[in-house]
């Protein structure tokens, strides 16, 4: 339950960041980026294109310790751009959520993010989409051992 409450928070934060951002969409009209968790909206093949610009919020593993317990969360960010300088998009969009993280680095009340923060674009492009990934770590509550005697 933990990483899911992570993500809505996050997803929620990150609606907040990209509010005043406006980029164009497939059907050439500006529009602001949507925040979906894990993936994608299931939809015909043919319609995958709608969903740009987008940031997609996926876990990717947790590790607890003794001393605490993390959640990593991976953001995917996709643009679309018919000309060879898309890339600019998800960097811009990157860079407003890096330095919003960096800024507050707590969401939801509960989860604390970590550095390292990384991010990069992918080397292969799904022209004409463009995608770049962040890589954040949270602190999430730790579960307390229950202790019986008797």
């Amino acid at each position: 339950m933990t990483p899911v409450l992570l993500m809505h928070s996050l997803k929620t934060f990150l609606e907040e960041v990209v509010v005043d951002v406006e980029l164009t969409n497939p059907k050439g009209t500006l529009t602001t980026p949507q925040v979906f968790l894990e993936a994608l909206p299931q939809r015909k093949a043919d319609s995958q294109e709608e969903d740009y610009p987008f940031i997609i919020v996926r876990a990717a593993g947790g590790e607890d310790l003794e001393d605490g317990s993390t959640a990593s969360l991976n953001l995917i960010v996709g643009t679309y751009s018919k000309d060879d300088s898309g890339f600019i998009d998800v960097l811009n969009i990157i860079e407003d959520v890096r330095q919003a993280l960096l800024k507050k680095r707590v969401v939801g009340q509960s989860f604390r993010m970590e550095l390292p923060l990384k991010w990069k674009l992918f080397d292969e492009q799904p022209y004409p989409g463009w995608v770049g990934e962040m890589n954040t770590l949270w602190t999430i509550p730790q579960v307390q051992e229950e202790v019986f005697f008797g």
